[in-house]
């Protein structure tokens, strides 16, 4: 585990950051001419400087890198990062982790988009390309020589190649073997006390007290938090700082607190509530436990506090007696689990308390344990005893705004890879690696060929990719980018109306949706119209233009059928039939059918989800519901 915070970074010169920066910019201009599936991925993240996390990392929005690590790394290398990073966010490893254990999950993460990079280059036929790509070796920054070192390799495994991180974390071993345990491994104790006169102190280890002027209120709650930077730990209370010594960067990887200390054999006597263990210097919350009820524990041990003796009160604390913590049957016992993995860069410990009398002899408020599991922590970023260490920093995926809307965020990304595949694959056949075809094709498999079916709607166009391109998403690039240009085809102003009458179920809409999906995929994200919605009524139209904003539009209705709805709309809001290339309706075809001039000449394609129903007009073709 890498002892190393913010304070460990002198920031860059400005133009020296600038230059990392360029280089990364670079990269993503070499991926869109070698790989360009991975390279129009790239693009869709901005580039951010963050001295906040020693290597690299991304939230989903943003690719946060360290530049004095990106500045370690070769050209090969850094190309490879730029890619590991977008394809994170592409496979949706941020928000499927679920309840899943933390590191194993990383670690499955990082095999699955290593073997797809490597199938990438394999299929690659110019060794020009495939040159382009070189998995970096797990870094550590060395505090004392202020450097990067190599840890070990980075994660591959042939054994692992054409599987999702999802199977690749089900083979994964659930501990690591196990080391020669040492004679005295290392052992952190933690304190924090009311002395006898009321003022407040800290300990270390039971030998190193430091006391304060700092005191106590009584019958009324203080709130005591332990911080600590990597090389000082403060005690304070109520906000002001009370003490503070200087300790060295500690070892351990298993942390819990209780609201005894064994070694005297004393513990605490009053109210406390509002436990709190976060990251300093990111405040990311690692445990939150409000002892009210309410407990809420942001990782992965499902434990709930252990609560023994210790009653509820009216204001949310709970009680402890102070009677001697070894008589387990009378004595109140407060204890959270074992945190694996407890991230000893930097850290804050946090805690609301109440006495009702200044103690006669010294008394605990809380301590905690700091231990060293053999073969090493079960957390990110250690791979001690296995050798399985992540390439980057997957910290900000536990964020509360990294995981805010995360359904939502998936989905997007799902519609971008898509996109980025078929645009790829258009420009250069064979560019995208055969599993990830297979991945892609998973997630919408159309039954039809739209490009026969809309075939009369199609319009040339020429892309020109000369310059910097007009979408938004590109909008932080400031370089040229190469020459693709090409005569593409277009279909525009195209309405979906699906129908979503009381017979149409879960599975009839998915076919629907799938099959609109990939006429989008197969135009290569140029197809663009209105999707709507009707059952006896006819719904707004919603306008498209590529898959992530067909997937964003939500079915309306569940009445009956009525096929005049959706013709009688178009009509009202399209003045002029020539706005309009064409009308899809999707459908089970049970209902009565109008006139052909209703649609007034405009082309109507019939999708029915049956082969009994024929429509009396206008083209059709069907498609079969899997059950």
């Amino acid at each position: 585990m890498s002892l190393v915070t913010k304070k460990d970074f002198e920031p860059m010169d400005p133009s020296n950051e600038l230059l990392v920066e360029d280089s990364l910019r670079k990269s993503r201009v070499q991926m869109l001419i070698a790989f360009p599936f991975f390279g129009i991925l790239a693009m869709l993240l901005r580039l951010e400087v963050s001295y906040d996390m020693p290597t690299a990392g991304t939230d989903g929005e943003g690719f946060f890198y360290n530049p004095y690590f990106v500045k370690s790394l070769s050209e090969e290398e850094q190309n490879w990062l730029v890619v590991h990073e977008v394809m994170h966010a592409a496979l949706k490893h941020i928000w499927r982790r679920g309840n899943r254990n933390a590191r194993k999950w990383n670690i499955a993460c990082d095999y699955a988009i290593h073997s797809i990079m490597y199938q990438f280059i394999n299929d690659s036929t110019k060794s020009e390309h495939k040159s382009k790509l070189k998995m970096p070796q797990a870094k550590f920054y060395n505090l004392k020589t202020k450097h990067y070192e190599n840890k070990n390799n980075g994660l591959y495994d042939p054994k692992y190649d054409n599987m999702s991180a999802d199977e690749i974390y089900d083979l994964l071993p659930d501990s690591k073997s196990k080391k020669k345990k040492k004679e005295n491994p290392p052992f952190h104790w933690f304190g924090i006390n009311i002395e006898t006169d009321g003022t407040i102190s800290m300990l270390h280890n039971n030998v190193n007290i430091k006391t304060s002027s700092s005191t106590v209120r009584v019958n009324d709650f203080n709130t005591a938090t332990i911080k600590y930077n990597g090389s000082i730990i403060e005690l304070y209370l109520n906000g002001s700082l009370a003490c503070s010594q200087k300790l060295e960067p500690l070892e351990g990887d298993i942390f819990y607190i209780k609201n005894a200390n064994d070694s005297n054999a004393t513990s605490f006597e009053g109210y406390l509530r509002n436990l709190i263990i976060q990251k300093l210097s990111t405040g990311n919350k690692i445990l939150d436990y409000t002892l009210n009820n309410t407990v809420t524990d942001t990782t992965w041990n499902s434990e709930n506090i252990t609560l023994t003796n210790a009653p509820f009160q009216s204001d949310g604390s709970v009680y402890s007696n102070g009677l001697h913590p070894k008589n387990k049957s009378t004595a109140s016992i407060i204890k959270t689990p074992a945190i694996r993995s407890f991230d000893i860069e930097d850290f804050s410990i946090s805690v609301d308390f109440k006495i009702d009398s200044i103690p006669s002899s010294r008394m605990p408020i809380i301590t905690g344990n700091l231990n060293k599991s053999e073969g090493g922590g079960d957390g990110e970023g250690d791979g001690e005893g296995d050798g399985q260490e992540t390439l980057d920093d997957h910290g900000m995926w536990d964020k509360s705004e990294t995981q805010n809307k995360g359904q939502q965020k998936a989905q997007d990304w799902e519609g971008r890879l898509i996109e980025a595949a078929q645009l790829a694959e258009s420009r250069k056949a064979g560019s995208v690696a055969g599993y990830m075809k297979r991945l892609i094709q998973n997630i919408v498999a159309p039954q039809k060929d739209w490009r026969i079916l809309l075939n009369e709607f199609i319009q040339p166009e020429t892309d020109d990719y000369s310059f910097l391109p007009p979408d938004r998403r590109f909008q932080d690039n400031d370089f040229f980018l190469p020459d693709l240009n090409d005569v593409v085809e277009v279909v525009k102003r195209i309405i979906f109306y699906i129908d979503t009458s009381g017979s149409i179920g879960d599975r009839e809409l998915c076919a629907a949706y799938s099959e609109i999906v990939g006429a989008c995929n197969q135009f290569s994200g140029k197809l663009s119209g209105w999707i709507g919605f009707f059952d006896h009524v006819a719904y707004g139209l919603h306008s498209f233009e590529n898959v992530t904003e067909v997937l964003k539009i939500k079915p309306e209705g569940g009445g009956g059928t009525s096929f005049y709805a959706p013709f009688d709309y178009i009509n009202k809001e399209f003045k002029d039939s020539d706005d309009i290339a064409g009308i899809i309706i999707l459908t089970d075809g049970y209902a009565d059918w109008p006139k052909e001039n209703i649609a007034n000449g405009v082309p109507v394609l019939w999708l029915i989800n049956n082969e009994e129903i024929k429509p009396p007009w206008g083209l059709h073709t069907t498609i079969k519901i899997k059950i």
